[in-house]
């Protein structure tokens, strides 16, 4: 391997195969060279999180794609008024007083959405201030698409940002492939 290391730009380690000693050895040797190391086959937040701070900059395993069972009953009161948002959005009588109260329910929702809203990326023209304006802006439908981002993101803030952009990047292939396949969403 030392001709093509040169060549090398990502260093692929079975994260399972090797211990703590190991995995950081591996790491402080590579991560000079340039190499941008991946853990492969993590499993659990906390390898995640060894992962990331022995330098590891990208990850694969069943912890960002194996569904879960969760033990608790209970969703806390943030979250569910995100499911409310959810459900308000996808709902074929939409009712922007609903989603307008859904959503200054939770004034951090409303801040992160104003927030995106008057990003220059979007190069929106004028600056956003309200809900309404947005609304107006953006039109019901663009609306009704932002708004379950806005919901997926915050309501899974306590996770990696691997899991959202996973989650995110699906849902967008899954629209994108819906149009050719002459499958419409229902809004």
């Amino acid at each position: 391997m030392g001709a093509a290391l040169p060549l090398v730009k990502f260093l692929k380690v079975d994260y399972r195969s090797a211990d703590g000693d190991a995995l950081a050895a591996l790491a402080r040797l590579h991560k000079g060279n340039g190499l941008r190391l991946l853990a492969e086959k993590v499993e659990t937040q906390a390898e995640v999180n060894q992962a990331r701070a022995l330098g590891y900059s990208f990850f694969q395993g069943y912890f960002f794609c194996k569904p879960s069972m969760l033990s608790t009953r209970e969703i806390s009161a943030n979250k569910l008024v995100y499911l409310h948002l959810l459900q308000a959005v996808s709902s074929p009588d939409f009712s922007r007083e609903k989603v307008e109260e859904l959503l200054n329910s939770d004034p951090s929702l409303v801040y992160e959405l104003l927030r995106y809203l008057n990003s220059p990326l979007l190069g929106l023209r004028g600056e956003i201030h309200s809900i309404r304006e947005a609304m107006e802006s953006l039109g019901e439908i663009e609306f009704r698409r932002w708004i379950p981002i806005l919901a997926i993101v915050a309501m899974a803030a306590d996770k990696p940002p691997e899991l959202i952009r996973t989650a995110l990047t699906r849902g967008f292939f899954c629209e994108a492939i819906s149009q050719p396949a002459g499958i419409s969403p229902e809004l």
